[in-house]
């Protein structure tokens, strides 16, 4: 820190960002939430508009423009993602920053227990293979109705599991 500020001052400032640290994880979860409820109603409707497909209303045109859709919103969501990565990044550096004024290191002790023999890939290096994943998922979706009749590539895999569960 540039300026001498007590003790007791920076230990207000360091609680006030923990909180605000805090309130961005509710906010990135919140987000999060958001976004999966979205592709998860996304993924339904399109599932059943392909189920329709024989119906005249419902044609490749639709499901190609519904998943080009939710393409953008999978991106809207991964850029959302590296957002709260980078601000929390920030925070935290911040918050490093003001630790070393104090006796106690606690936020930077438990980073080096969490990443000591693992990959220090935080929360944002998995979850942000979640919007990539439904993207993926929607590309194949919008592929189907070109593909014909796939119901053979299926059909046993269905047959099979079905048996499975029958006494």
């Amino acid at each position: 820190m540039s300026q001498a500020i007590s003790e007791d001052r920076l230990f207000d400032y360091y609680k006030l960002m923990l909180d605000q640290a805090g309130q961005l994880r509710q906010a990135r979860r919140e987000t999060n939430n958001y976004f999966m409820s979205i592709n998860v109603a996304a993924l339904g409707g399109l599932g059943f508009l392909l189920k329709e497909m024989s119906d005249q209303w419902v044609g490749p045109e639709l499901i190609l423009l519904l998943a080009g859709g939710m393409i953008l919103v999978c991106l809207l969501w991964r850029n959302a993602i590296l957002h709260y990565a980078r601000l929390s990044s920030i925070k935290f550096s911040i918050i490093r920053e003001i630790e070393s004024g104090l006796p106690m290191q606690p936020v930077r002790d438990e980073w080096a227990r969490f990443t000591k023999g693992a990959n220090g890939r935080g929360q944002s290096g998995i979850e942000i293979y979640v919007p990539i994943l439904f993207a993926f998922g929607y590309i194949l979706l919008s592929l189907l109705p070109f593909a014909g009749d796939i119901s053979w590539a299926f059909g046993n895999a269905f047959d099979w599991v079905v048996s499975r569960f029958q006494n």
